[in-house]
């Protein structure tokens, strides 16, 4: 499954929390669109870190394409979480 539709799925719960505590819409939307970038981000972080500690580090590739996680390591080692390891 795609990170994007996990992080759309996983957003959808979280939007609804917000509104039954009656959030501004506004609030909600922006909320949005940070929370679902950042839960992809995560997501391929992960799928970075599997690759990494698998066995087989041939199998880096495989494992990226089952998840439709196009990784580039040189755009992960960009964010904060490379650059502070």
């Amino acid at each position: 499954m795609k990170p994007e539709i996990l992080a759309a799925a996983h957003w959808a719960y979280v939007e609804s929390v917000l509104q039954l505590h009656d959030e501004d819409q506004g609030v909600i939307e922006k909320c949005g669109e940070h929370y679902k970038a950042a839960f992809v981000h995560g997501f391929k972080h992960g799928i970075e870190s599997l690759a990494e500690n698998s066995a087989d580090k041939g199998s880096k590739i495989a494992v990226t394409r089952i998840y439709g996680a196009r990784v580039r390591m040189s755009s992960l080692r960009a964010c904060s979480v490379h650059r502070a390891t």
